[in-house]
């Protein structure tokens, strides 16, 4: 069982990056919100950030919204997902 994570993401961003408000991450990302491309992009930052497989990372809910759970498939503890991603 993994951890999940409430996220906003911010398409079309100029560069990456990520910060944590109210219990939600906000991570920008280059790529459009056109086709699944963004949501894409934040899930190969996020197992990037993570050092985690790319499969271990996935979109629970929110797909085609800004607001996501994110799932991830990996033993690691809150403090430490939020620690690799900031």
């Amino acid at each position: 069982m993994g951890v999940k994570i409430r996220v906003k993401v911010q398409p079309g961003a100029k560069e990456y990056g990520a910060k944590y408000s109210e219990g939600i991450y906000i991570i920008k990302v280059k790529k459009p919100p056109i086709e699944g491309q963004a949501n894409e992009d934040l899930l190969s930052f996020i197992s990037e950030k993570l050092g985690v497989n790319r499969s271990s990372v996935r979109v629970l809910s929110g797909f085609h919204s800004k607001l996501k759970v994110i799932e991830i498939l990996e033993n690691l503890q809150e403090e430490e997902i939020q620690r690799r991603l900031l």
